[in-house]
């Protein structure tokens, strides 16, 4: 799934961040980061007493940043998916502000996870109907 997600720049600037999840991001993640990204969802979700949940805000970024750069190399044949390092990811998250990665959580994960939010409502009037 491809979404632009807005993560706020360090500078305060809100400029759209391309994400990418494909097949390969959790294989990257392992690669990259050495951890499994399925033990990784499970160990960072945590559930609030309101039933909000939320995520470990280094996973979100290591996510994000692995998705931002299987993004950027489909218009960008410079950027060289198997040369992705902890340093690059450094410095890929050295232009986001503090809080950044984890007030854009929700959109993160919704890239990775294909989910699709819609603020329309329903055309259809279910009220009225009769069965046929």
């Amino acid at each position: 799934m491809f979404k632009e997600v807005s993560i706020q720049r360090f500078d305060g600037s809100d400029r759209p961040t391309p994400l990418l999840a494909n097949a390969a991001t959790p294989l990257r993640y392992k690669h990259i980061f050495g951890d499994d990204l399925l033990t990784m969802f499970a160990n960072a979700r945590t559930v609030s007493d309101d039933g909000k949940e939320s995520y470990h805000i280094d996973f979100l970024g290591e996510l994000a940043f692995i998705m931002a750069m299987q993004a950027a190399a489909l218009s960008d044949k410079s950027v060289k998916l198997d040369k992705l390092n902890q340093d690059k990811y450094l410095d890929w998250l050295e232009q986001y502000d503090g809080m950044a990665i984890e007030n854009a959580s929700e959109d993160i994960l919704g890239v990775y996870l294909g989910n699709v939010k819609t603020d329309s409502e329903s055309k259809k009037n279910n009220e009225g109907q009769n069965e046929s």
